[in-house]
């Protein structure tokens, strides 16, 4: 079974920006030592913000999908509130990052019966990654007969002062916590 992301809320983000005959590129964000400073610069009139922010969100239905592009559309929600030119300028790569993989689809096999599926989780923590607030990104994935089922990378909410601090203070629903 193929399961594909609805591309009518990609197609709406696209046309909301104007770029729905935009060419693709090979990755969704420019890594933080390729990125020019940060401008303090806001986006401009309101309903320019407005308009950052429901892109945005529709790209959020988006990419729940769409593992691979989860962490970049996370880093542009931490702008909606107050969204800077540079914002602008990455969610138009984002744009055209997922114009290039409309088409992916995750895979799910189908198991013969009796067979039983092994579930695994995987996670990992950057941190102290931003730049800017000093906090922690965790990330996650869950594994179901090989196949990707869930991922997350949510933003830790604390500021991680030592590498070990990041796994306590990290919770899962329903009050699991990761610890090293």
């Amino acid at each position: 079974m193929k399961i594909r992301a609805n591309l009518q809320h990609l197609d709406r983000a696209l046309a909301r920006m104007g770029m729905s005959a935009c060419a693709s590129c090979p990755t969704p964000m420019v890594s933080e030592a390729n990125r020019e400073e940060e401008d303090v610069d806001p986006v401009g009139e309101p309903r320019s913000a407005q308009q950052f922010r429901s892109v945005v969100m529709l790209l959020m239905y988006y990419t729940q999908d769409v593992f691979k592009a989860q962490y970049a559309c996370k880093e542009l929600a931490r702008d909606a509130s107050k969204p800077r030119k540079s914002s602008v300028q990455r969610l138009k790569r984002f744009l055209r990052f997922l114009q290039g993989i409309r088409h992916e689809s995750v895979w799910f096999p189908s198991s013969p019966p009796g067979r039983s599926s092994l579930m695994v989780g995987h996670s990992d923590t950057n941190w102290a990654a931003c730049k800017a607030t000093r906090k922690s990104t965790t990330g996650g994935l869950i594994v179901v007969a090989g196949c990707a089922l869930y991922s997350f990378s949510p933003t830790q909410s604390v500021v991680a002062v030592a590498s070990g601090m990041v796994w306590r203070c990290y919770r899962v629903g329903g009050g699991f916590v990761f610890e090293r």
